[in-house]
């Protein structure tokens, strides 16, 4: 039976489980019923514990064996009559929670408290002024819309930790920006709450094949979901099936005008959106996508390009070079620069036109 009592240092209090003190003190709920407390883990490192119902989870016993360094620490798993217990890492917010906050102008009423609010609305909003308060210095976005290094830096962790989750043949099944958590600083970003069974996703996240009958999941769920999932933060908070998302996700009704001036996000967001599966890019093809390239990795990439551009100057097959990144407008006129010099103006433009 579990035995109850308070912290030493605090009076706050709780229940032992196991290796795990569970405050009574609620930081967050999630799908199914499931909540999380605050919690103390064997020599009283903080964690975060989520209290799930026995049927409601699968990883119980591998859960923790996955060390990677964008997905939130399980510690173990710990039972009562009733529920289980996962020890989880401690994180500063969300990536939902970080996108709203840091999006809302600080002068707005956004997260301004309203009479009509409920108790978990007002704390909710209370939460996210704490957020863009203690986050000032944080550039998501550079002007003119565009993501910063560090946003991009934020996804190509996600996609990270997708590609190891992929690697050991699991699929996450539920990525939105709710279960993608955010340590702090500096700022990284970890997904959370895998393997759910009796969960297909959440609605509006969720790929087009999950929605239909006889679906056989696949790496490509997840990949669809991420393509969400990049959508909301280039755009600080838009959706790309807007408000009726799952009858739009059916019909292959996306609005991605909002990322139309950044083409390698467009190129990109189109691609994990596809309604085939099949179609859509892997992880690893992914972290290779220039919208995704870090400066270093870019200017690599255009030193290449420059070199194998050079070493066949004059050269029918330099228009052939392009093509390997002309689906990138943005990157193709930089190519061009570098292309242009070594081949006949109309042959390149004859070849570019494969490309419209």
């Amino acid at each position: 039976m579990a035995e109850g009592f308070y912290l030493p240092d605090q009076s706050i209090g709780g229940t032992r489980i196991g290796k795990i003190f569970v405050s009574n003190t609620v930081i967050g709920m999630g799908s199914g019923g499931s909540r999380v407390f605050e919690g103390l883990y064997d020599d009283g490192t903080p964690v975060a514990v989520k209290r799930v119902v026995h049927d409601q989870f699968n990883l119980a016993y591998w859960c923790p064996q996955l060390i990677h360094p964008n997905i939130v620490r399980y510690w173990a798993a710990e039972y009562d009559e009733d529920f289980m217990y996962f020890p989880l890492e401690r994180c500063t917010c969300s990536l939902y929670d970080l996108i709203l906050a840091l999006s809302a102008p600080s002068d707005s009423s956004d997260l301004s408290v309203s009479p009509d609010d409920s108790p978990s609305m007002v704390m909710y909003k209370s939460k996210l002024r704490y957020v863009r308060d203690t986050m000032q210095d944080v550039k998501l976005w550079m002007v003119g819309g565009r993501p910063s290094p560090l946003l991009l830096k934020l996804m190509r962790e996600v996609v990270s930790g997708l590609g190891y989750l992929h690697g050991l043949e699991i699929l996450h099944q539920d990525i939105k920006p709710q279960n993608i958590l955010i340590t702090g600083k500096p700022l990284v970003a970890k997904l959370s709450d895998m393997g759910s069974y009796t969960n297909s996703g959440t609605p509006g996240w969720q790929a087009r094949e999950v929605l239909l009958p006889g679906c056989f999941p696949t790496p490509a769920i997840d990949m669809f979901s991420f393509g969400c999932v990049l959508f909301f933060c280039v755009t600080g908070g838009k959706h790309p099936f807007g408000r009726l998302r799952e009858s739009n996700i059916l019909n292959n009704a996306m609005d991605l005008s909002s990322v139309s001036s950044i083409p390698e996000a467009h190129d990109l967001i189109s691609d994990l959106l596809n309604p085939d599966p099949i179609l859509r890019p892997k992880a690893s093809e992914v972290l290779q996508h220039p919208f995704l390239m870090n400066s270093e990795t870019r200017l690599s990439f255009f030193s290449g390009f420059r070199d194998r551009a050079v070493a066949i100057a004059h050269s029918m097959d330099a228009p052939k070079l392009a093509k390997e990144i002309g689906r990138f407008p943005a990157l193709l006129m930089e190519s061009c620069k570098v292309v242009s010099r070594f081949c006949k103006k109309d042959v390149l433009r004859k070849h570019l036109k494969l490309f419209k």
